[in-house]
């Protein structure tokens, strides 16, 4: 019995990798969301974009990652965290409540 059980699921197996192309994918990174730039917003130096794929940073958006090539299908994505951070350490340096 569990021979063929796993007979079927290396079957299985191979059936999908066929299909895929020849890559190796899982089932949860095809429902991952799209690669996509995240914007970082920061208060004193400019701002920049951030590759999800590869976390590259670049000052301005592009239709694909110059560092990996990935193609960016999603929609850009805005970082608040950073932007605080750096607004909560001016308020501490001067002293601002």
């Amino acid at each position: 019995m569990a021979n063929d059980v796993l007979g079927d699921w290396r079957c299985t197996a191979a059936i999908a990798l066929l299909f895929s192309g020849g890559k190796h994918t899982h089932s949860s990174d095809s429902q991952k969301e799209a690669d996509h730039w995240i914007y970082h917003p920061h208060v004193i130096e400019a701002d920049d974009y951030e590759c999800s794929r590869c976390h590259a940073r670049f000052r301005k958006e592009a239709v694909s990652c110059p560092k990996c090539g990935t193609t960016m299908s999603g929609k850009t994505v805005k970082d608040e965290d950073e932007w605080i951070d750096e607004e909560e350490k001016l308020d501490i340096l001067f002293d601002d409540d």
